[in-house]
């Protein structure tokens, strides 16, 4: 369907009426077919941006060291505050 398209919305792939296109300030080199695919194609770009973000903090209650991501997941414990560190380096050098 999406090479069939003239015009055509580039989050969810449905054809674009003459005229009628959706742009976004951020992602203005793609057209959407209604503000809700913009604000989808932005959430869906800011989430996968925050992810590749890796904090480290205290476990509640415990000794442990928790690495967690920019949208709150964690990653992994560790027992050891230098181990977090080395986890985020490694992370964030793939």
């Amino acid at each position: 369907m999406f090479g069939e398209c003239k015009a055509c919305c580039d989050f969810c792939g449905e054809p674009i009426p003459a005229g009628t296109s959706v742009m976004n300030f951020w992602l203005c080199q793609q057209r959407f077919c209604s503000e809700e695919c913009a604000d989808n194609e932005h959430n869906r770009r800011l989430r996968e941006w925050n992810a590749r973000q890796y904090t480290f903090r205290r476990y509640p209650n415990s000794r442990f060291w928790q690495v967690v991501d920019g949208n709150g997941d964690l990653v992994c414990l560790t027992v050891y505050k230098k181990g977090a560190a080395e986890v985020i380096s490694r992370l964030q050098a793939k």
